[in-house]
């Protein structure tokens, strides 16, 4: 109840009013994502040939990991690297997409390294007000008292902190409303 309360400002005449919460990004990790999909269309022009498929089974396909708000950016969680070995799917060296684990310290730096930069630069407006990052509570997630995090939220007049949801509340989960609606 103390995290719905926290929106709520005082009105004229003592009328309580709800928060316009524009100063608010909402990040979620979400797994829906497929390195491959199964039936993927592609354009080509007249010279292209069809690219062949990957792998030949759905159990084969691979999810990545993506943090993702709508509106300021979407950064995969993967690494590319070049290919050890040879297989039937590709030659050494080639390049191939892995996704990798999920942090706490990976969070850390893609947040302060991709998700802050792209803050301040669609919202210049935003410098010198306090603008809230919301996070589930998810393991990997940062403290919301991570001095290093801190730190980069407050680099040359910006002032960018986090704020974390309450645990077992889907409801008040923005990113995840809409996924409920679609099933109800």
């Amino acid at each position: 109840m103390a995290f719905v309360e926290q929106f709520l400002r005082e009105g004229a005449a003592g009328k309580p009013y709800s928060h316009d919460m524009f100063d608010q990004v909402h990040i979620d990790e979400k797994q829906w994502f497929y390195i491959s999909k199964i039936n993927r269309p592609y354009y080509l022009w007249n010279d292209e040939t069809v690219p062949n498929r990957k792998c030949q089974s759905k159990s084969h396909t691979m999810k990545k990991k993506a943090m993702w708000n709508g509106k300021i950016g979407m950064w995969p969680f993967v690494d590319k690297r070049p290919a050890q070995r040879n297989s039937k799917h590709r030659k050494h060296g080639d390049e191939i997409t892995e996704s990798f684990t999920v942090t706490r310290d990976v969070y850390r730096v893609y947040l302060t390294e991709k998700v802050f930069p792209a803050i301040r630069e669609t919202w210049p407006s935003g410098r010198g007000a306090t603008i809230w990052i919301e996070q589930d509570n998810s393991r990997p997630h940062v403290s919301v008292n991570n001095p290093a995090f801190a730190a980069a939220g407050c680099v040359d007049g910006w002032n960018i902190r986090l704020c974390a949801q309450p645990v077992q509340s889907p409801n008040l989960k923005l990113l995840d409303l809409g996924f409920f609606n679609a099933i109800q």
